[in-house]
């Protein structure tokens, strides 16, 4: 019997240290690979990355029955996300996770509305926070009631595992962490109930890892607003630079840990690297997916330095402040 990580789902071997699934002979029977043991007792991220193919997810789910359970984030919501979500077919819910991030003047009734609306979300929306034991109980309701087998699914990085091991209190927990893609394959929980715990859909183009822990939000966004001038720009840490050709209002919905600050066209960071010039609606959301996102009251042009299109989002704000 071939043997999986209980941490991530990988096959477990113990022939060669350099490939994944590798754990010494004596101790395969604990259950995990040694790369899920140094993330869960050292936070060792070495070597530890690993890239997802999207389409082989959805490869594996093409024929499988049962119900589906997508789950996303406040700042993972985009058409890229939701397309992976619109891809499965069978009996499904939307869980947008942690919640508690969510800033408390944003109703979720208001989110619930604009999924329906600009995302074309047909099925019901729950809001869970395993931190905050936001609506488990009726999340556990729900699973109660579903087809079985029933999978996980999410993009990377919204709390999937650790939204499960919350819910179901694992003996063996999923093994969590801040990196993308810590769960390498489909995991069966040891539950009541058949559950699967699935690798996380990766985006097109990621942000280099350096920045993983900075863009990590672990409690409520607190908006930043940040006015702007005709060609002035707000510089977002690392990750780009952005500059309007009217006089324009931003508000930032980033990590706490982002550094954001103004610069003027004197400042010539990224000015010689090929811009992306977006036209933007009134009351729109500029998206950095798997970052977060940017409200812009007025309509404008932008010029947007150090990022790639893949990256990169507009849709209709979901309040029209």
């Amino acid at each position: 019997m071939i043997k999986t990580c209980l941490g991530c789902g990988v096959k477990l071997q113990s022939t060669d240290a350099d490939k994944l699934g590798y754990v010494p002979e004596k101790v395969i029977d604990k259950g995990y690979c040694r790369r899920c043991f140094k993330l869960i007792h050292y936070q060792d991220f070495t070597n530890a990355y690993q890239t997802i193919n999207p389409h082989n997810i959805l490869k594996k789910l093409a024929n499988k029955q049962g119900s589906f359970i997508f789950i996303l984030d406040f700042v993972n919501i985009n058409h890229e996300a939701i397309n992976y979500y619109h891809q499965i077919k069978m009996p499904k819910i939307l869980v947008i996770n942690k919640a508690d991030i969510i800033p408390k003047n944003i109703n979720y009734e208001q989110l619930k509305n604009w999924l329906k609306n600009e995302f074309k979300v047909n099925e019901d929306i729950l809001f869970a926070s395993s931190k905050k034991n936001i609506g488990l109980n009726k999340l556990n309701h729900l699973i109660e009631e579903m087809k079985e087998p029933i999978y996980f699914l999410g993009m990377t990085n919204v709390g999937k595992s650790s939204l499960l091991n919350e819910l179901f209190a694992l003996k063996n927990p999923l093994t969590t962490s801040m990196l993308p893609n810590t769960t390498l394959d489909f995991v069966k929980l040891n539950t009541n109930q058949i559950i699967y715990d699935t690798e996380g859909f990766p985006y097109h183009k990621t942000l280099p890892r350096t920045l993983i822990k900075k863009i990590m939000i672990n409690e409520e966004i607190h908006p930043k607003n940040m006015p702007l001038k005709k060609d002035a720009s707000i510089l977002i840490e690392d990750i780009g630079r952005i500059t309007t050709n009217i006089n324009n209002s931003l508000t930032c919905f980033f990590s706490k840990n982002i550094n954001i600050k103004k610069i003027y066209a004197s400042n010539n960071l990224y000015l010689d690297e090929e811009p992306i010039i977006i036209k933007v609606p009134a009351k729109s959301n500029l998206i950095i997916k798997g970052v977060g996102f940017i409200y812009l009251k007025e309509p404008c042009s932008l010029t947007i330095y150090h990022l790639t299109k893949d990256l990169i989002e507009i849709v209709p704000a979901f309040w029209g402040v």
